[in-house]
């Protein structure tokens, strides 16, 4: 029933852009934000719906999952689940695929491109290229690897590289989450520990303080120069000028 997944599908894409619109802004942003991250959140919405249907196939399908059945169970499913097993299938390998490609291949370039300073087109996509060669050159060796590995042992094979690749993005990815809540595990303590000194509270208040204060010295050098240029402005342009109202 491919219309459960069209509903799902649909209801993801509703919610993710519900969010977006609470916690974001289509119109001020250019249109491949929106378009990428309502893609991404949709993604794993579905995801979540998709693990749900899985495990309620598993459930109601009848046919014993034994190694010397004859029955093909596949075919033995396919009315008792509320999703086909093909179906189920197919599902999982294209929204495993994109996840793939938008996490390790788009969204850091996007990423990059959007915070980049420069004004041309292709000075952007560079500046985000080389500012990602250390990210790519990561999963370059940890690929290379594991197939060096997987070839010196079992031979050169297709179907194994794909495995490879799937493995390589497992590995990085449970390393990088690893590495992310250790940290967290540490720094949340910590800092909820120096909150409850006072001494250390007023040492940060005082630098806080200083910054501010060097902030503000900045931002009134700005003023004055601002308004020494708006005067010069105001000298030069004469009161007839059709500019004049927005000197005004």
């Amino acid at each position: 029933m491919w219309w459960v997944l069209v509903l799902e599908a649909i209801f993801s894409v509703a919610l993710a852009a519900w969010l977006y619109s609470r916690y974001g802004q289509f119109t001020k942003n250019y249109w491949y934000v929106p378009l990428l991250t309502l893609t991404g959140w949709s993604i794993s919405f579905c995801v979540v719906f998709l693990v749900t249907n899985d495990i309620g196939s598993v459930a109601h399908c009848d046919v014993p999952l034994c190694a010397n059945s004859t029955q093909n169970t596949g075919d033995a499913c396919e009315e008792d689940s509320l999703v086909s097993p093909t179906t189920m299938r197919i599902t999982w390998r294209v929204l495993y695929w994109s996840t793939m490609g938008l996490t390790y291949l788009l969204f850091p370039l996007i990423q990059t491109y959007c915070a980049s300073g420069h004004f041309a087109v292709i000075d952007r996509l560079m500046y985000s290229v080389k500012s990602n060669l250390v990210f790519y050159a990561i999963e370059i060796i940890i690929l290379v690897g594991g197939a060096a590995i997987y070839f010196i042992l079992n031979g050169f094979d297709f179907a194994g590289l794909i495995g490879i690749a799937m493995a390589a993005a497992n590995a990085f990815g449970l390393f990088l989450l690893i590495s992310l809540m250790g940290h967290g595990l540490v720094n949340v303590p910590r800092r909820l520990w120096h909150r409850g000194s006072l001494h250390l509270q007023i040492a940060r208040y005082h630098f806080q303080v200083a910054t501010l204060q060097t902030k503000r010295s900045t931002s009134y050098k700005k003023l004055e120069t601002n308004v020494k240029l708006l005067h010069k402005a105001s000298e030069l342009v004469p009161a007839t000028d059709l500019y004049r109202p927005h000197i005004e």
